[in-house]
C-alpha cells in the first residue's frame, strides 16, 4: 500500500490534501477550551434573630456568611 502512495504521486497529493482538509474542519468545529464562558451565580442570604436591628444582624451574621459564600 505504501508502495503505490510512493509510486502515484496523484494518489499521495490527494491523501496529503485530504489529511490538510480534514485537520482545517476538525480545528473549525473544536470548542474554545481556553476562554470558557463563566457563568454568573446569584444567591440571596436571609438571616433571622429575633429582636435585633437589620443592622446589627447584617454587621454580625450576614456579612461574614456572603465573604464566606463569596470565594
Amino acid at each position: 500500500m505504501i508502495r503505490s502512495f510512493v509510486k502515484n504521486g496523484r494518489l499521495m497529493s490527494l491523501a496529503i490534501i485530504l489529511l490538510i482538509v480534514s485537520g482545517f474542519g476538525a480545528l473549525s468545529t473544536m470548542p474554545r477550551m481556553e476562554d470558557p464562558r463563566m457563568q454568573n451565580r446569584h444567591a440571596s442570604v436571609l438571616t433571622r434573630l429575633p429582636g435585633a436591628s437589620a443592622e446589627r444582624i447584617e454587621v454580625l451574621i450576614t456579612e461574614k456568611i456572603e465573604t464566606k459564600l463569596s470565594r
